[in-house]
């Protein structure tokens, strides 16, 4: 027995499966998991994936309001691809992260 597997065993013997219920709309699932953090990760992304689709269109928005100032990319291919996909998905991650920080983690702590 190699000393990884005999550490995973060991581990696995001294910390049991952490469990959570999620209930959807219909049923009632439970997951597993190895330990509290992975938990809390799994979570926060649970959380914060509800509010992928609104922020994406907020940076479709931006890149629309752009254009009506008069930024034309259409001209240069490059420019217009990573501004383009870049606003929106730079949109999604950061102000999904910032309304976690300032809205879900505090009602979680309470």
């Amino acid at each position: 027995m190699s000393a990884k597997s005999k550490r995973k065993n060991d581990a696995g013997a001294a910390a049991e499966k952490v469990t959570l219920e999620v209930v959807d709309s219909r049923k009632t699932r439970k997951l597993e998991f190895e330990s509290e953090e992975d938990k809390q990760a799994w979570h926060k992304a649970f959380r914060k994936s509800r509010w992928y689709t609104p922020y994406f269109l907020l940076g479709v928005l931006f890149n629309y309001l752009l254009y009506r100032a008069g930024l034309d990319l259409s001209q240069n291919i490059l420019w217009g691809m990573i501004v383009g996909s870049g606003i929106p998905i730079a949109t999604m991650f950061i102000f999904t992260e910032i309304h976690y920080r300032l809205f879900i983690e505090k009602t979680l702590k309470s």
